[in-house]
């Protein structure tokens, strides 16, 4: 099994996802900040581990929750959008 369009198309919903979740817990955010920078590294460092022992879904699951934490964190700094 390997990636193909429909696997980028659900990683790509993780943007909206995170946008949704800044929006809705901006008091978690601020309070919480550095477990959310952790779980984006853990997310981030588990992808790449899963992804070369060519385990995809677990890859692109943990590849999701850091774009989701980074998507977060960047809004409750207020940088983009």
């Amino acid at each position: 099994m390997s990636i193909n369009l429909i696997h980028l198309l659900v990683l790509l919903t993780s943007i909206p996802a995170g946008i949704v979740l800044a929006k809705l817990t901006k008091e978690e955010l601020k309070s919480g900040r550095s477990w959310f920078e952790s779980l984006t590294i853990l997310a981030f460092v588990a992808g790449f581990v899963f992804l070369m022992s060519k385990n995809y879904v677990v890859a692109l699951s943990f590849f999701y929750i850091s774009i989701v934490s980074i998507i977060s964190l960047l809004l409750s700094h207020g940088r983009i959008f």
